[in-house]
């Protein structure tokens, strides 16, 4: 029984080691094509048109395989991304568990060295902040004007309603 939890603890810290690995590896491609802009407390923004390496599918696997695990649970590194084509930017929002450096997240193997990574990369000027905070905010408020007229057409849909509809009488 001893034997199969040290195991399964190595291997826990095993593919933490791999996703920091990755994450350097990432960066450090980045770094070579001048392609990380630089973050704030929130995302780390990287300009695509330099990043040519990266396909939409490797954005995609980035997302999905920055997850650190621990015997308690798994905690994702960044909460998500947002592409944004019109300027060629990518912003991988930072996971709050990272932002908040709370002491519940040290039993994840290299939490904090994974916390050093992203905070080894330079911050944008003041500037540049308040401009990618109003573009991600933007995007916010486009999506959730997208969703509002979605529930209005499946409501319209399922219901025969219409926002017209009180209007006949």
């Amino acid at each position: 029984m001893g034997k199969t939890m040290k195991t399964k603890k190595k291997n826990v810290a095993e593919k933490n080691l791999t996703v920091l690995n990755d994450l350097k590896e990432l960066f450090k491609s980045l770094t070579d094509q001048n392609a990380i802009i630089g973050r704030d407390d929130e995302r780390i923004v990287i300009d695509l048109s330099k990043a040519w390496f990266l396909k939409d599918k490797d954005i995609s696997e980035i997302y999905n395989k920055s997850v650190l695990i621990a015997k308690n649970g798994a905690m994702s590194i960044f909460q998500d991304f947002e592409i944004n084509r019109e300027i060629n930017i990518m912003m991988l929002n930072i996971s709050y568990s990272i932002i908040e450096n709370n002491e519940n997240y040290k039993n994840f193997h290299y939490f904090n060295e994974i916390r050093d990574l992203i905070y080894s990369i330079p911050i944008m000027t003041q500037k540049q902040r308040e401009y990618y905070k109003n573009n991600h905010d933007n995007l916010i408020s486009k999506l959730f004007e997208i969703t509002d007229k979605d529930r209005k057409n499946i409501r319209e849909s399922l219901f025969g309603l219409s926002d017209n509809s009180s209007k006949h009488h």
